[in-house]
């Protein structure tokens, strides 16, 4: 889709403000996050886990708290925004880790709606899914932990495969999905899941595809809404699963 056909669909949906109320919903989301405790148990350690990275600057390999294990293995996965959590600290402190944990989650909204555009989806669809993620991510990840990421990450990853299989410009968005990819697999243990979208391209092999008034992707056989809403279970479960540790964890 071009990206005034883009804007067109949203003028014709929301009026001619609509990239101000987006503007305004992302606000509102940064000030949603802003406002969320700094209560979880594991952002000590994060924090801990990014000085120890930024002062010694490597990876850390070796158990390096502990003393009831010293010399043991250490997997740090999660590195990456332990260094993030940790200059975000160092440099503005609770209001800033505030701040970042609003912004990850207004990202999470604005995810959705660059697969909304990739995958061509109208407006309402769009704003539905971004919903849902947004939701989720509030209601099943503690503010500021690297499993947030993963619901910005892995909706991009999902943007850029639907553009490399049905875009204009497939050798930018497959560049793209390599970044994302890469980027992810230094934020958590779940990173396997940036491959699910081209899993799920090769097993439904979805026929050509027009726009649809209710759903924003159909293939041109009469079954319009299976496809869309077979991206959209699986896309829902993926957030499940990403979701799933947390929710069988028993204290």
């Amino acid at each position: 889709m071009s990206a005034s056909s883009w804007r067109r669909d949203w003028r014709r949906e929301y009026g001619a403000g609509w990239a101000w109320k987006l503007g305004l919903l992302s606000l509102l989301l940064i000030v949603r996050g802003a406002l969320d405790t700094l209560g979880d148990a594991d952002l000590p350690l994060h924090l801990a886990l990014g000085e120890w990275i930024v002062k010694h600057r490597a990876v850390v390999f070796i158990e390096p708290f502990a003393w009831t294990r010293p010399g043991a293995p250490y997997y740090s996965y999660s590195w990456l925004p332990d260094v993030v959590f940790y200059g975000v600290a160092a440099f503005a402190g609770g209001p800033g880790l505030r701040i970042l944990n609003g912004l990850l989650t207004a990202a999470a909204g604005a995810a959705m709606i660059v697969v909304g555009r990739s995958a061509v989806w109208s407006p309402r669809t769009t704003l539905l899914m971004a919903s849902v993620n947004v939701a989720m991510l509030g209601a099943l990840v503690a503010s500021v932990r690297p499993q947030a990421l993963l619901f910005t990450l892995l909706p991009l990853a999902w943007a850029c495969t639907y553009s490399a299989l049905h875009g204009a410009r497939p050798v930018r968005a497959t560049a793209a999905l390599f970044v994302v990819s890469a980027i992810t697999a230094n934020v958590h243990l779940m990173f396997m899941l940036t491959a699910l979208p081209w899993i799920a391209a090769v097993f439904t092999n979805p026929p050509p595809r027009e726009r649809s008034a209710d759903c924003g992707v159909a293939p041109v056989q009469r079954a319009s809404a299976q496809p869309c809403t077979a991206v959209h279970n699986v896309q829902l479960r993926q957030l499940f699963h990403m979701a799933a540790p947390r929710l069988l964890v028993v204290d």
